[in-house]
């Protein structure tokens, strides 16, 4: 936002320049626009609440899980992250490596769990560094490394069992010939 640029004393200093009109020190110019200061004040207060110094996975989870609020990921993420964070949370993104992800791959086969479940794990954790670089938190978002997602369990119907469906229904739905 524009103001007179004085000193903090209640001195009065012309204003618009030819117009004659004066204006405290303080005060707005009279070209301020609304929409300008909005976007300033909003600059500010991202900067100003923005963390400061070597941020760790585990400051930027948390961040991002603030940023989704109510959103059902968020709550998810609350249960991933007892897996990630142990093994991630104490490094600064740019330390994350390929090899990393892969121990912890492997960390988490080992404690039988499933590959979709390491999958979803490392995903979000790819979301929240990418989110991170997305608002100018960190410089850029490291790679993670997924491993394949896995094959689905659902078998798709055959054409017999397709028909068999059809037949077996009593009325056909209305709009249907």
């Amino acid at each position: 936002m524009a103001y007179h640029a004085a000193s903090r004393t209640k001195a009065r200093v012309p204003c618009c320049g030819a117009f004659g009109r004066w204006a405290r020190i303080g005060t707005p110019l009279c070209g301020f626009d609304p929409i300008r200061a909005k976007a300033e004040g909003h600059d500010r207060y991202l900067r100003e609440t923005r963390p400061r110094g070597a941020l760790t996975v585990g400051d930027i989870w948390t961040a991002y899980i603030d940023h989704l609020g109510r959103k059902p990921t968020a709550k998810t993420m609350g249960y991933t992250g007892r897996a990630i964070l142990p093994h991630f949370g104490a490094l600064r993104p740019d330390q994350i490596t390929t090899d990393d992800c892969r121990s912890y791959l492997a960390d988490r086969l080992k404690a039988s769990r499933k590959i979709g479940s390491v999958h979803t794990e490392l995903g979000h954790l790819r979301s929240a560094m990418k989110w991170a670089a997305k608002q100018g938190v960190i410089g850029r978002a490291p790679h993670i490394e997924l491993p394949p997602k896995p094959d689905s369990d659902v078998q798709p119907l055959s054409d017999a069992q397709v028909r068999a469906l059809i037949d077996g229904c009593a009325a056909p739905q209305f709009g249907w010939p």
